[in-house]
């Protein structure tokens, strides 16, 4: 299975199954919530992977991925038509295609803001789908199937989470199949009086598992009920809607198989055990299909295989020969990547979300023994236990780690893991659905990024110079950096009107068919400018210039026009 991307079957694709998608897979190990327990093997077993280093199968995946999408760039730059470029000899033969070397390194990234930024994300991605007939014609189609990452951070976890986990369809398929957005996604729906009853009966069994619980287990239960869009037993309580998909289950998927779709990372941060949070110096925390993890500042990452979070580790190792499978809960970590339980009541505008779950009777009786301390956290065992203070890991001494909304470590666009140097990403396309200003973003987001890279110890990941409030260019490619850094470009698209109010609240839990085809019409709109003749060319030579560099190739005029008119230019 593979991305369409020949011009001609778009019109036949979008009309036979435009909502094609797959049921999430079910494969906990114990057919439940629960994770199990297991001897660790002999040989083989977990370690901690420490050091500025990439997980060798997401390496390996960047780069077949990178060689599957050859086609897609060809289809991608004829349909744009860039003058002076030949693109049979910009897109290399397979054999020698290489990421970061003869092909660049494409990410989205999404922010967060709730149900709103699950919409303006999925909006204006779904205007980025060479499956969409509409996209193509702008020639705005193509450009999702050239990336190697997608990260998302709370509402934009959601948004890419469900995504991956359903195979990747079109976002039009999640969005009228599998969201339900016009049910209030923490009010128990009227066909399904057993919402509350399945998130206890899950705590419960997670809890007799020997793994540690709290009321975002009971989130995450909920809040599967619209992200993850399996079959179950209609009358088994303890196997609800996501009960037994594990995050790690999206490399399972046909198109990840395939290498044919983004590597997803949802983002999580933390606070030291009793704190509200720590804000800008808080350590932000990936989760992938196949680690989970942290990348500290100063000396690299810390990274566990995710498929054994939830086992005890001391020193780098496991600290018994017991091993825990299947703790990694796609409802759960998603829950984990939004939860705004532990935040200060100023900050939680969802804060009735909070009441309405844990004001269930059956959720609370679940949660009965949980210290007050423990009970708004995302908890998981701590893997670093234990490792040597000198990585910099502020948590070295904690059995658990306390996990919160991704945006309140001050980033509410996830930049953090895709501006690590190892990955070698020369493109973030950033969408950023935030509330700063009358529910609009306002560039603040990305200035607090900028400001987390200014912190002490965190010279090796440096962030660019510059933002602006409408669709614009910045980084290395448009201006100088200090020290003369060389920085991923970023494209950045904030929500804003086009056609269709899209300042919704970060609170509200329930929107019509109306308002959801609106937010997809207005991220047409966006993505494509408008239907602007220049955006799609200028979107296009940003995407080859750091390639274009390597090559050893100027910028055209007609890309130097573009870079002009489109990069922030300002220092601050």
């Amino acid at each position: 299975m593979h991305f369409a991307t020949l011009v001609p079957a778009l019109a036949v694709v979008a009309s036979a199954s435009p909502l094609r998608r797959d049921a999430a897979i079910r494969d906990s190990p114990s057919g439940t919530y629960a994770p199990t327990t297991a001897a660790c093997p002999l040989t083989g077993g977990p370690v901690i992977r420490q050091g500025p280093t990439v997980d060798p199968l997401e390496a390996a995946y960047i780069q077949a991925k990178t060689v599957t999408s050859l086609d897609d760039w060809t289809a991608y730059l004829n349909g744009v038509g860039l003058e002076g470029l030949d693109v049979s000899i910009f897109v290399p033969s397979a054999d020698k295609a290489v990421a970061g070397k003869t092909m660049p390194i494409l990410s989205f990234a999404v922010s967060g803001g709730g149900q709103r930024a699950m919409l303006v994300g999925g909006g204006i991605l779904a205007a980025f789908d060479n499956r969409n007939a509409t996209a193509v014609a702008a020639k705005s189609g193509g450009v999702l199937q050239l990336a190697q990452y997608a990260a998302g951070l709370s509402g934009g976890s959601w948004c890419l989470g469900s995504w991956s986990l359903a195979g990747f369809p079109s976002f039009e398929g999640m969005r009228d199949e599998v969201w339900n957005m016009t049910q209030n996604y923490f009010t128990p729906p009227s066909n399904d009086a057993t919402q509350d009853a399945d998130a206890a009966a899950s705590i419960a069994l997670k809890q007799a598992a020997g793994a540690p619980v709290s009321v975002i287990d009971a989130y995450g239960r909920i809040l599967a009920y619209h992200l993850v869009n399996d079959s179950r037993p209609a009358t088994d309580v303890t196997s609800g809607p996501g009960a037994a998909t594990l995050w790690s289950s999206i490399k399972d998927t046909p198109l990840f198989k395939a290498k044919s779709a983004p590597f997803t990372i949802i983002i999580s941060t933390a606070r030291v055990l009793g704190n509200i949070y720590d804000g800008i110096a808080n350590p932000i925390y990936e989760s992938t299909p196949y680690h989970f993890g942290t990348n500290l500042p100063s000396s690299g990452g810390l990274f566990v295989p995710i498929e054994y979070l939830g086992t005890k580790f001391e020193s780098g190792k496991p600290s018994t020969p017991i091993c825990m499978k299947g703790f990694d809960n796609a409802g759960f970590l998603m829950g984990c990547s939004g939860n705004i339980f532990g935040a200060p009541i100023q900050l939680a505008e969802g804060a009735i979300n909070v009441s309405a779950i844990s004001n269930s009777v059956e959720i609370n009786k679940a949660l009965g023994q949980v210290p007050d301390e423990k009970l708004d956290n995302g908890r998981v065992v701590n893997p670093f236990l234990g490792l040597s203070a000198a990585t910099g890991f502020p948590a070295t001494s904690d059995a658990e780690l306390a996990l919160l909304d991704g945006g309140l470590g001050t980033e509410n666009v996830p930049f953090w893991p895709l501006m690590q140097p190892e990955r070698e990403i020369d493109v973030i396309i950033a969408i950023d659905g935030s509330a700063d200003t009358n529910n609009y973003p306002d560039g603040q987001e990305i200035y607090h990024t900028y400001q987390k890279s200014l912190q002490p110890g965190y010279g090796r990941t440096p962030f660019p110079v510059g933002l602006n409030l409408h669709p614009v260019f910045f980084g290395s490619d448009c201006i100088a950096q200090p020290n003369n850094v060389s920085t991923p470009l970023i494209l950045y698209l904030p929500n804003y009107f086009v056609n269709y109010p899209t300042n919704t609240s970060t609170g509200a839990n329930s929107y019509t068919d109306a308002q959801t085809h609106g937010f997809f019409a207005n991220g047409l709109g966006i993505a494509t400018q408008n239907g602007s003749k220049t955006w799609p060319k200028c979107m296009a030579c940003a995407l080859i210039d750091a390639q274009q560099v390597r090559n050893g190739d100027s910028r055209s005029p007609e890309c130097s026009a573009c870079f002009e008119q489109y990069c922030y230019k300002n220092t601050m």
